[in-house]
């Protein structure tokens, strides 16, 4: 099973790295097991903070690109195709200057 850390970094959700006008502050995920060995969810919480010229519609459609493409990730002894359900505006909480976007991910050995 990939870890939290790889899955998020695979999909570049790194903390400190800038999405047109917005930085990322937080990300976490946590897992649990659907099918031991063979399926994992993740829910994932990922925090920006607007520094400054940032559009949120800009933000949703670059995440939506990022999350568009499968990755094939290692985990300590298997692959796994992995992905992150495309996120609704309705996954998003804004509070002055900053975004919250809850996200699923999954993984499966392949």
């Amino acid at each position: 099973m990939p870890t939290p850390e790889k899955f998020l970094s695979s999909f570049g959700f790194i903390v400190n790295s800038q999405f047109d006008g917005y930085i990322l502050t937080e990300a976490t995920a946590t897992h649990t097991s659907v099918k031991r060995y063979q399926e994992y969810e993740y829910n994932i919480e990922l925090i920006f903070y607007d520094i400054g010229n940032g559009q949120w519609e800009n933000l949703f459609n670059i995440l939506k690109n990022n999350i568009s493409k499968e990755h094939i990730i290692k985990g300590q002894r298997n692959s796994y195709k992995c992905i992150i359900d495309y996120p609704s505006y309705g996954d998003a909480y804004q509070d002055n200057d900053y975004i919250r976007l809850s996200l699923i991910g999954h993984s499966y050995r392949i």
